[in-house]
């Protein structure tokens, strides 16, 4: 049989269909052409897929350390709260009248002892002295100064509990009202420095808040009460409750 010039080139190249039709040398030599080009496109895909994940995956992280930066947030927040609450819930024989420095009797003197020349920048002190000093809002931790129940538990997962930090800062002394009638009688207007901490879990992320209140503190001991300091008794003249607030980091 005589083969012909095309038949005999594809016959020499190996490229063959079947066992009775010759393929045109063209066609049957860019079949593995067409695996390359497979091959480099799922190369491709595995790449953008590889890429995608890894975006994912990042995306994942700066959302977690966000939530827990929020986390922080919220408990030195609540710190700062609880320390206002305690300050305007004291009673008012808890304070010595007439005094400038260490006012504060027991058990109340006690939760005003640290070392204030350490809080320039409490925002950077570490855990320890937050963990020896601070006063914190759990169960276990912090206590009513007027009825000796428990305050609100932090139920939140973090790796310190809420922690705060209260200073007297100066007592201005009111004088007399004109008007006789005011009630209640004012001795003097105490300015507080409260500092609240908290953290999430990762030690990262620590938030540290601070706000400044003002207490009148009445000028008869013996009228005292069993609720929080209510700014709405005293005449408009007086400071009181928060004055301003910040946050330190």
């Amino acid at each position: 049989m005589k083969v012909s010039r095309r038949n005999s080139a594809c016959f020499s190249s190996g490229c063959r269909y079947g066992h009775s039709q010759w393929l045109p040398v063209a066609f049957a030599c860019q079949r593995g052409m067409v695996l390359l080009l497979s091959l480099a496109i799922l190369a491709g895909l595995s790449l953008l897929a590889l890429l995608a994940a890894n975006s994912m995956l990042q995306q994942q992280h700066m959302a977690a350390n966000h939530s827990d930066g929020e986390l922080a947030r919220l408990a030195a927040m609540t710190a700062v709260t609880a320390g206002e609450k305690f300050v305007l819930s004291l009673p008012n024989e808890s304070r010595i009248n007439d005094c400038r420095y260490d006012c504060f009797i027991e058990p109340v003197r006690q939760r005003m002892q640290y070392p204030d020349y350490e809080l320039s920048q409490p925002e950077f002190l570490p855990d320890e002295w937050w963990l020896r000093w601070g006063q914190g809002i759990a169960p276990e931790l912090d206590e009513s100064p007027i009825s000796g129940n428990p305050e609100s538990a932090w139920t939140l997962a973090s790796r310190q509990p809420p922690l705060f930090i209260i200073r007297e800062l100066e007592f201005l002394e009111v004088p007399d009202p004109q008007d006789e009638t005011s009630s209640p009688s004012v001795a003097g207007v105490a300015y507080y420095q409260v500092l609240g901490r908290g953290t999430g879990l990762g030690s990262s992320n620590t938030h540290v808040a601070e706000s400044i209140i003002a207490r009148p503190w009445l000028a008869d001991t013996l009228e005292t009460s069993a609720e929080s300091v209510d700014c709405h008794r005293f005449r408009p003249g007086y400071d009181c409750g928060r004055m301003a607030f910040r946050e330190r980091r």
